[in-house]
């Protein structure tokens, strides 16, 4: 079952007019390239889940198929697989990064719909704020240690979301310690 949010989400965009939704979708599609494949592929939900977000989404576009295409070929399956990206951001919004969150609801709110808020509106959207059982790590690992390397790596310029980015972590890192004494931040190959 997909929560409130996300069925209002589906049933606001599939009523969108056609002009709407084209914008959005060419809007979403300039964003592709600048975050918006990696957002998608972080927003992945339950083979149960995405076939409900699709059935419900298509049965809503069905109708609209003739009108959409109309005013812009190709547009009805730009606005059904557009709509059920989007739909999965919302519902693993707690799971995104809230950069990964907004290239996703960018296209919807720039035509003015109101999207649901990110839950951690406010947070450094970097690793820390993933929820602790979702990160990879020892389980000895403690959420202080995790800020403390992200601190870092920032402050050494290095993007703290990146997975070509290992920290080689020697003592737990404080503020006092050097890059040196708690481990090195270095470049894996690729």
């Amino acid at each position: 079952m997909l929560d409130n949010e996300t069925q209002r989400f589906m049933r606001e965009v599939t009523g969108l007019a056609p002009e709407t939704l084209a914008r959005v979708f060419d809007r979403a599609l300039d964003l592709w390239q600048q975050g918006g494949r990696d957002a998608s592929r972080a927003a992945k939900v339950s083979a149960s889940q995405n076939s409900e977000i699709r059935r419900t989404v298509l049965t809503s576009f069905r109708p609209r198929m003739e009108e959409l295409d109309a005013h812009q070929p190709g547009l009805w399956s730009s606005a059904i697989s557009g709509t059920v990206i989007a739909a999965r951001g919302v519902l693993k919004r707690d799971r995104l990064m809230a950069e990964q969150y907004q290239v996703l609801m960018e296209p919807f709110a720039s035509a003015g719909m109101v999207t649901p808020e990110h839950p951690r509106v406010g947070i450094m959207s970097d690793d820390t704020a993933t929820p602790a059982e979702d990160r990879p790590g020892h389980p000895q690992d403690s959420t202080d240690d995790h800020v403390a390397v992200a601190e870092q790596m920032r402050a050494r310029g290095l993007s703290t979301g990146s997975d070509y980015w290992l920290y080689v972590a020697g003592e737990p890192a404080s503020a006092t310690t050097t890059p040196v004494e708690a481990g090195e931040c270095q470049r894996l190959p690729q």
